[in-house]
């Protein structure tokens, strides 16, 4: 065969018909463009919880957490990791805190709704800070809580923790952030970028059965006394707000 008939057989690679056929590709497979997109989803829930947590640790030492709160730099931490787990995921729901001090944790919380707003992979989704305490300090003591002063332990009297101005301060110290707080004057239009703050003040027993919370994605518990906790009724319909959300112990 001549090599005329060869080139007619065998275009050379400069041909325009080779380039062609060079630059397509064979269409993907529906399994494959799911696992690109479960692949895409999970870099982008990466690059959101990485960033929400390069930002969140330093905030841990901010005054306006720091100087409110009587939690460790430990369970600081596992705010920030449980938080940014949730706000990178897309969870539904809001964070609760009961037992809330001054409120420097919830405090956290809310700064890392901010971090979350900054970075384009994370899902755009409101949130409400809700701080529950009595903000009175610790309820008197119950008759059988005698005789458990010894052994070098004594129980704080009624009324300790209570001194620093109670739920007026706390709403000043987030004011002074620039939060939204429910009920004062807007602050922000940007309710993605500044979740809305609402306080429970009260005993939890009076006051989380009737709270209008919808769902939860990260739920708190620093509750010093048991008795001040949710009646069994409403502990028993928990599950339904916390399907898919974190629950963690001070």
């Amino acid at each position: 065969m001549s090599s005329t008939a060869l080139k007619h057989f065998f275009p050379h690679p400069s041909s325009s018909h080779h380039a062609r056929m060079s630059h397509s590709s064979p269409p993907k497979s529906e399994r494959q463009e799911y696992i690109d997109k479960l692949q895409n989803k999970f870099n982008s829930m990466e690059a959101c919880r990485s960033h929400i947590r390069q930002k969140g640790y330093p905030m841990m030492l901010n005054d306006a957490v720091k100087h409110n709160t009587m939690v460790g730099d430990g369970r600081l931490k596992d705010v920030v990791n449980l938080w940014s787990d949730v706000l990178a995921r897309g969870v539904a729901g809001d964070w609760v805190e009961t037992g809330t001090y001054k409120g420097g944790t919830s405090m956290l919380a809310a700064m890392l709704v901010r971090a979350a707003a900054d970075h384009p992979s994370c899902p755009r989704i409101h949130r409400t800070i809700w701080l529950a305490d009595s903000f009175e300090g610790l309820p008197a003591k119950r008759a059988e809580d005698a005789g458990k002063d010894k052994g070098g332990l004594q129980m704080d009297p009624a009324g300790s923790y209570s001194g620093y101005g109670g739920v007026a301060y706390v709403r000043s110290q987030f004011s002074r952030q620039s939060f939204r707080i429910r009920g004062a004057a807007t602050i922000s239009a940007n309710t993605r970028a500044n979740p809305v703050i609402r306080f429970l003040p009260g005993w939890f027993n009076a006051t989380i059965p009737s709270a209008p919370i919808d769902k939860i994605a990260l739920l708190r518990l620093d509750g010093d006394m048991c008795e001040r906790c949710p009646p069994p009724p409403r502990l028993a319909a928990c599950p339904q707000h916390l399907a898919a959300a974190h629950v963690t112990r001070c």
